[in-house]
């Protein structure tokens, strides 16, 4: 592309991204899918699609449908405000091309697989 031209619209991936959660008394399970379409580079290069899978988990103390019982055993044993949870960003590990990491229109975070493992606790 040349300076100063207007880009084309012809040339721009699609992207979007799907969140699905579950939740059930102190559990919350879900996935966040980001996706980019493919799309022309040039006459004769169709750049690849890619697609990534977030999985999250968490369990929360906080479950306000909880007994009177199991709220009583949870605030005994210190439990009482606790959050946690763990979340895999880029599940099946999908690696960047070379190009990935030269073009700057894919969502793609090149850093690979990786955890995120939260805990918190309110006083």
């Amino acid at each position: 592309m040349r300076p100063g031209v207007a880009p084309s619209t012809l040339a721009q991936p699609t992207r979007g991204t799907l969140s699905v959660f579950w939740t059930r008394g102190p559990w919350d399970v879900g996935v966040v899918m980001n996706h980019q379409s493919s799309f022309p580079i040039s006459r004769d290069v169709l750049y690849p699609g890619y697609t990534e899978w977030n999985p999250r988990v968490s369990w929360s103390s906080s479950d306000p449908g909880a007994s009177r019982q199991a709220r009583g055993r949870i605030s005994q044993g210190g439990l009482e405000g606790i959050q946690l949870s763990l979340t895999i960003v880029n599940l099946f590990n999908s690696e960047p091309t070379q190009s990935d990491a030269a073009n700057s229109r894919i969502v793609m975070d090149p850093r690979l697989r990786r955890y995120i493992l939260s805990f918190s606790k309110r006083f």
